[in-house]
């Protein structure tokens, strides 16, 4: 967390010139929240209301969620507006200053470093660290929206609530271990990816000479090595997330047999009328989603952490020295 905090700070300081984009940003995200709360109960009195043959309560119910999911739409057009403009306005100031720091380095440090380290981090890492701000307020809002249905299936039945509780731990915990694993192999994928793109680099520039020395098949076959490394290493990656997705899968397919079991237990034992039932597994689907959000975020957060590290190596560390220079400017230079 200490790591997490440390680095929106510094990511901060590329987004605050779009403050006013991004409040607007935060509020269309409340409003979406407040939307995604109110929806699933005017949904549950559909439900009521059709299974009592109230009829005209329910076209009123009905008219009010199409009011408010068209409400909702709005402020999905909205939020995607100021987050391109937040993203797009961080990127170019963080690239910008990045490419400056590129050019500050040693000859040495250029020299003993593939241009795939800087085109990498140049690239794909500052990418990561100008959408931070965006994928905090998406999976946050998430969350807190399916936590407001979490607090209905409480209302509705404390034994169910405590079962829905029990599943979504057992699942966070499959999901935080995918993460961390997948993380590991991440840190490495995109090192090798850095010497592939460097490497490509080489050929590219030194395209004519490799022709001239008839070295195609050496530098092919190095290449052939260099990439054949990295997609292994990739396929581990997906073998990481298939292997987790399974287990996942397998558990939220047993919780929602083991749901239909004991609310029907709890319905034969006069605990739980049928309409409440049928709420609560029509919205336990949302409420086991929270740590698809979860998971997601955590992914984000540690990708995030891993870019800005990869960029403060190069403007902030001692690996990456840089060069020093006088403070006084030659107007007129005659080469004497």
């Amino acid at each position: 967390m200490r790591e997490l905090i440390s680095n929106i700070k510094f990511a901060w300081n590329y987004t605050k010139d779009q403050k006013a984009e991004l409040i607007k940003y935060i509020i269309m995200n409340i409003l979406h929240i407040i939307i995604s709360i109110i929806i699933p109960i005017l949904s549950a009195q559909i439900i009521i209301k059709l299974t009592s043959n109230m009829f005209y309560q329910l076209i009123f119910i009905s008219l009010i969620v199409f009011l408010v999911e068209n409400l909702r739409n709005v402020i999905h057009y909205l939020s995607a507006h100021y987050s391109q403009v937040i993203y797009r306005e961080s990127l170019i100031k963080i690239q910008t200053d990045l490419g400056k720091q590129i050019l500050k380095l040693e000859n040495k440090i250029l020299d003993t470093n593939s241009s795939g380290v800087f085109i990498q981090r140049l690239t794909n890492d500052t990418s990561r660290l100008a959408d931070i701000f965006n994928v905090l307020n998406i999976y946050i809002s998430h969350i807190i929206t399916d936590i407001g249905i979490f607090g209905a299936i409480f209302i509705i039945n404390k034994i169910l609530f405590l079962y829905v509780l029990t599943v979504v731990i057992i699942l966070f915990i499959i999901e935080n271990t995918k993460v961390k694993r997948y993380n590991i192999k991440d840190k490495i994928s995109r090192k090798q990816n850095e010497k592939v793109s460097g490497f490509v680099g080489e050929i590219v520039r030194g395209a004519r000479d490799i022709k001239m020395l008839n070295a195609e098949d050496g530098f092919i076959g190095e290449l052939h090595n260099k990439v054949k490394e990295l997609n292994k290493t990739r396929y581990d990656m997906q073998d990481t997330q298939r292997s987790f997705n399974l287990l996942r899968g397998f558990t939220t397919d047993l919780s929602d047999f083991l749901l239909i079991v004991i609310a029907v237990i709890l319905i034969l034992s006069n605990h739980l009328e049928v309409a409440e039932a049928l709420i609560i597994y029509n919205y336990f689907g949302r409420v086991t989603s929270i740590i698809d959000y979860v998971g997601m975020l955590l992914d984000k957060v540690k990708d995030f952490n891993l870019s800005a590290s990869r960029i403060f190596q190069i403007i902030n560390s001692d690996e990456f020295k840089k060069e020093s220079f006088g403070i006084t400017h030659l107007d007129k230079v005659e080469g004497n």
